[in-house]
């Protein structure tokens, strides 16, 4: 079974929560999160530090492989989320040299608890969860750049 479609037999046990990282950890700490501010035009804190998380596991797939660890300057990729007939629908994009650094690479998504943590805004179907405390995970399962969800490319001017 490849690691995508684990994770997915785990997300639809609707159990646990997911966080992509590409370091190998054996215990996720709080962080301060950040949020990019269209009216100020730059990251800005985003809460109390914390262990952020997904009940999505695409989302944790591209988080571990799609990061700027690799020219951040040059880095630039999003993913959003909209409800629609009861179903949730997760679109990625990314710049070509994105997606270019990302080849080769892999990753590691943590499979978390998630009565360990609480929706972001109150809503179940929230893509963003949080624990203000350490979590050990459950288990970790390395991902790599085939593991990825279609992402659209988007050129950036």
């Amino acid at each position: 079974m490849t690691s995508k479609k684990e994770l997915k037999k785990l997300e639809e046990t609707g159990e646990f929560v997911f966080h992509g990282s590409a370091l190998k950890l054996d215990v996720l700490e709080p962080r301060q999160p950040y949020t990019y501010s269209k009216t100020e035009n730059k990251m800005i804190e985003d809460g109390e530090p914390s262990v952020a998380a997904t009940p999505y596991a695409e989302i944790a797939i591209f988080r571990a492989i799609i990061n700027s660890d690799n020219e951040p300057k040059k880095h630039w990729s999003n993913f959003g989320a909209s409800i629609g007939h009861g179903s949730v629908l997760i679109e990625f994009g990314a710049n070509k040299e994105t997606l270019e650094q990302a080849v080769g690479k892999h990753g590691y998504v943590y499979i978390l608890n998630k009565k360990d943590f609480s929706p972001r805004n109150g809503h179940a179907q929230e893509m963003e969860w949080r624990c203000d405390k350490k979590v050990k995970p459950v288990r970790a399962i390395e991902v790599t750049y085939n593991d990825l969800p279609e992402i659209k490319i988007i050129e950036r001017k």
